[in-house]
């Protein structure tokens, strides 16, 4: 049987079985004991055999949310229920719309 570097899942948040950090680059305190209360519920689900269901009408969390959390523990172990940074979300407009309101703004209105 081979050994994998993932780390164990019995070993505690933020540890492998050697002890070593298994906590992302970057990850903040907040975001830790967001990963530790994820664990805690999907534990339930994971060790237990509780339905996914139950536990998103208990917790009132989504079910497509517990989902993801569990494909991610899946995954990356522990490490995968740690927050993801979320991109940059701008609205983006046509570039034809920008240049109209662009061209209307600078335009000069008739006096009257």
């Amino acid at each position: 049987m081979s050994r994998r570097s993932e780390p164990r899942r019995d070993a505690p948040l933020g540890q492998n079985q050697n002890g070593s950090s298994t906590v992302k680059a970057g990850t903040s305190y907040s975001g830790l004991i967001k990963a530790t209360a994820r664990w805690e519920i999907l534990r339930q689900h994971v060790e237990d055999g509780v339905p996914l269901t139950v536990l998103a009408e208990k917790h009132h969390i989504g079910l497509r949310t517990l989902q993801r959390w569990h494909q991610s523990f899946k995954l990356q172990g522990k490490p995968g229920l740690e927050p993801v940074a979320q991109g940059k979300r701008g609205r983006r407009m046509p570039s034809d719309f920008v240049k109209l309101v662009e061209g209307l703004a600078l335009a000069k209105l008739p006096h009257g």
